[in-house]
């Protein structure tokens, strides 16, 4: 399984993480109109991960890794946090690679990936 790469910082982003979980419920509806509801599924997780003002040479590690996961195809890959919890199973969401050059900052680059998980750990 492929992990994400770490920067040359330590870390895996270089900016706010932006974490949020999504459920799947399942519904049924009876002839009285009342319903019966379930978790159908564990809570999955979604991560927003922003690169502000990072290199070219850790842009270059991001860039080779979403290539080689080709985009939204792979979902085999993980991701470890800097509070060392680890994501498995794991895609991006977008097949375009938005990279930002400021025009301030000659050489550093801002992205803003978005990936989340496809099945639990």
């Amino acid at each position: 399984m492929a992990s994400f790469p770490t920067l040359q910082f330590g870390g895996v982003t270089k900016g706010p993480l932006v974490r949020s979980k999504s459920y799947r419920t399942g519904v049924v509806t009876f002839a009285d109109s009342s319903e019966q509801r379930w978790a159908s599924r564990a809570p999955l997780g979604a991560l927003e991960l922003r690169f502000i003002r990072v290199d070219g040479y850790d842009l270059s590690l991001i860039r080779k890794f979403y290539r080689d996961m080709k985009g939204r195809f792979d979902k085999t890959w993980d991701i470890t946090l800097e509070d060392s919890e680890q994501l498995q199973n794991c895609v991006f969401l977008d097949d375009d690679f938005p990279v930002v050059s400021p025009a301030r900052n000659p050489g550093l680059f801002n992205l803003t990936l978005r990936c989340r998980q496809v099945r639990k750990n």
